[in-house]
């Protein structure tokens, strides 16, 4: 595991601009707000000083469903909270209002740890689908209105995935006690049901494979499926183990990646994009064609890498610590920066600010860089404070800096909350 340490608050001033920032405490469930105290981070270039205020709320949420509890527009951010009583809860925070509204989702079941809570926000930003161990459910967080498609709880991982324009929700049940179901919900109701574990020529028995990633082609055609392996049935899971791309409307598989693979973009009706894998190592940048099962290395010794939200431009880090990007149309790699080391990368909604984290040993030190593609320009911070580890969310709306959550290094940090983190700049 990788450390990223406490964050400095600090005031800053730079091209970009931003907001004035407090700094804010709080506790579990925005009950009530502390003191924080305040220090400078000073540029290391520049001598410029980097500001940023602490949310008044804790998220629950694993290391890697952070990005996915925000929604695209960056207006919400959703989090499963702890029960009250035996009613299971959600917590949805509106950035543009400041307001934070609960949820009530059901009875808390009494086999509910076998159940893998899992999240999807609707391209559109206005609707939120959640798996949770009363169903699945659909809730509209601006009417605060709830609505149960299933009252079928899952008894393992499940993944869910909004379609672009029609709105349907692909449902992908990989349950260890009962058959892999695919379903697709159209709005009204459930209109198919098949086994996908079947569908993807899996050799693993129903006890090994769990479905963890799906996404639509923006044709809505194809649904591309990442699931995962299990060694033995109650053994804990690996990393993922497949990739397939799935007929929308036969389940039928167009492609089988069978290797290990990351997490998966579609660019086009026809192109998606991964990670592939060597021995549980980040290794190329693939690029297939399902259609015609052809697949091709883009770029090798990838550390992380993101795609603009206009599915035109690659952004990529490799293992050496260089910045590359790339149009999606062709490869065409160009050299951004060559000093950004192996970092966690993230770019703003208009792709006006890219961000990047680099992972480091030293639990005393964390570093922050924000790169401009517009001038060139790159601002670097570091620091060091307490333990901890923390990761880029994403954009709040209207922000042009990023969230980051961070997790203190504490005797209880398995179950210890993410604090959420508005970076921005002061006048």
């Amino acid at each position: 595991m990788r450390y990223r340490p406490f964050f400095i608050i600090a005031s800053l001033t730079l091209s970009l601009g931003g907001c004035t920032s407090s700094s804010r405490g709080f506790n579990q469930n925005s009950v009530q707000q502390t003191d924080q105290a305040t220090k400078a981070i000073k540029n290391v270039d520049q001598q410029d000083h980097l500001s940023y205020r602490v949310l008044p709320f804790r998220i629950k949420a694993s290391y890697d469903t952070l990005s996915r509890q925000l929604s695209p527009d960056g207006r919400y951010i959703a989090w499963f909270t702890e029960p009250k009583g035996n009613r299971e809860r959600l917590i949805i925070h509106n950035f543009v209002t400041s307001k934070t509204s609960t949820f009530d989702i059901g009875r808390l079941k009494n086999d509910s740890s076998n159940v893998e809570r899992y999240l999807a926000w609707r391209q559109d930003s206005q609707a939120c689908a959640i798996v949770a161990s009363s169903g699945i459910a659909i809730i509209w967080p601006a009417d605060k209105k709830i609505r149960w498609i299933s009252r079928h709880a899952p008894t393992f991982d499940s993944c869910i995935a909004w379609a672009p324009r029609s709105h349907q929700l692909a449902i992908f049940q990989g349950d260890y006690l009962s058959e892999s179901y695919f379903q697709v919900w159209n709005g009204h109701k459930v209109v198919s049901r098949l086994d996908w574990q079947k569908a993807v020529g899996s050799s693993r028995t129903k006890y090994e494979t769990s479905a963890m990633q799906a996404e639509w082609s923006p044709d809505e055609k194809s649904i591309a499926l990442r699931f995962e392996g299990r060694s033995g049935i109650s053994g804990t899971f690996s990393n993922p183990m497949g990739l397939a791309v799935l007929n929308a409307k036969t389940g039928r598989a167009r492609w089988v990646w069978n290797s290990l693979a990351g997490p998966v973009r579609w660019l086009d009706n026809s192109r998606l994009v991964f990670q592939d894998f060597d021995d549980y190592t980040p290794k190329s940048l693939i690029v297939a064609r399902p259609k015609t099962k052809q697949h091709g290395e883009w770029l090798g010794n990838v550390a992380s890498w993101t795609l603009s939200a206009q599915h035109d431009t690659l952004w990529a880090v490799t293992n050496q610590g260089y910045l590359y990007k790339t149009p999606t149309l062709k490869r065409q790699w160009t050299l951004v920066e060559r000093s950004v080391g192996e970092a966690e990368l993230s770019i703003s909604p208009r792709s006006d600010v890219v961000a990047l984290s680099p992972w480091t040993d030293n639990p005393d030190q964390w570093h922050l860089s924000l790169f401009i593609p517009a001038n060139g320009q790159i601002w670097r911070w570091q620091g060091s404070e307490s333990k901890g580890e923390f990761q880029i969310i994403g954009w709040a709306k209207g922000q042009k800096f990023p969230l980051v959550a961070f997790q203190p290094n504490t005797k209880s940090y398995a179950g210890e909350p993410w604090q959420v983190w508005q970076f921005g700049a002061s006048k």
